[in-house]
């Protein structure tokens, strides 16, 4: 048995994922989300509203009087830096990655937030698109790369020794390399084992980062694999500071559009603008 089997045989099982992460996430990847669902949902989960106040009543975001009510504070965060904040919460509630200090938590949500929200905005005017893929785009982007995530709660030495030797998160050849860990194999267990998702999350995951060809969502893949392409050439590597330009017309974006381009440039630019903030709290 190979070493990644024996370790993969000896993790702890996860628990399932949580009814507010579910629901949450459900709410959130759809385009027509608005201002009152998520007031409702968030009215359920009074460890949310928790961290939603006191992340409003920063300094940063503190006005003259103190946010007491939730949509108090959605009014006074915005409702993008609100959904950052409660789909980054809910899932770092599940996994604890303290005790990895090399993992670049903020640098991990902030690419799979702007992949999922991008996916979700291009992929709903993309007509080779089955619905089911329009409508998974933003939850496969938001968890292709849970694995990581997941490592760094599971097993926290291997994977900060990795990150000590400056290799990205989203190099899985590397990662595996690094730990010993298949990543792959990974996701599998904790998409659809522990958490039993729908079959085109676990699939999209397992393709995207590791490279692997088969994929029964070769379109939603490509969408993807371009979205990624477009982050990198916006953003440093190493901390995701803004190095904010617009690229247009070049080889490595011929199937983004003139509109879509227009959308990319947007989200790239509010995320420039939250990351030059550096709130506290938020991610």
């Amino acid at each position: 048995m190979k070493n990644y089997e024996r370790i993969l045989k000896n993790l702890p099982d996860l628990p399932p994922l949580p009814v507010s992460a579910r629901m949450i996430t459900k709410m959130i990847e759809r385009p027509d989300c608005n201002f009152a669902e998520v007031t409702k949902i968030l009215e359920k989960c009074p460890s949310l509203v928790a961290r939603l106040l006191r992340c409003a009543n920063r300094s940063l975001f503190y006005g003259q009087n103190k946010i007491t009510s939730v949509k108090g504070a959605i009014a006074k965060l915005g409702f993008p830096i609100t959904c950052k904040l409660i789909t980054t919460a809910v899932f770092s509630e599940y996994f604890d990655t303290k005790r990895c200090p090399a993992f670049p938590i903020h640098a991990y949500w902030n690419r799979s937030l702007w992949l999922a929200t991008a996916s979700r905005n291009l992929a709903r005017n993309r007509p080779e698109l089955s619905k089911q893929e329009r409508e998974a785009a933003y939850t496969c982007a938001l968890l292709a790369n849970i694995a990581v995530l997941a490592l760094a709660h599971v097993l926290p030495e291997r994977l900060n020794s990795a990150m000590d030797k400056n290799i990205d998160i989203e190099d899985w050849s590397q990662l595996t390399m690094a730990t010993g860990i298949n990543l792959q194999k990974v996701t599998i267990q904790l998409l659809d084992g522990a958490w039993r998702l729908p079959g085109i999350i676990s699939d999209v995951a397992t393709h995207l980062y590791s490279g692997a060809e088969g994929s029964n969502y070769p379109h939603l893949l490509a969408l993807l694999n371009d979205l990624r392409e477009y982050y990198k050439a916006h953003f440093t590597d190493a901390h995701h500071k803004p190095v904010y330009s617009i690229l247009s017309n070049t080889e490595a974006y011929q199937t983004v559009s003139a509109e879509e381009q227009k959308t990319l440039d947007k989200l790239t630019a509010m995320l420039a603008y939250e990351n030059a903030k550096k709130y506290d709290g938020v991610t």
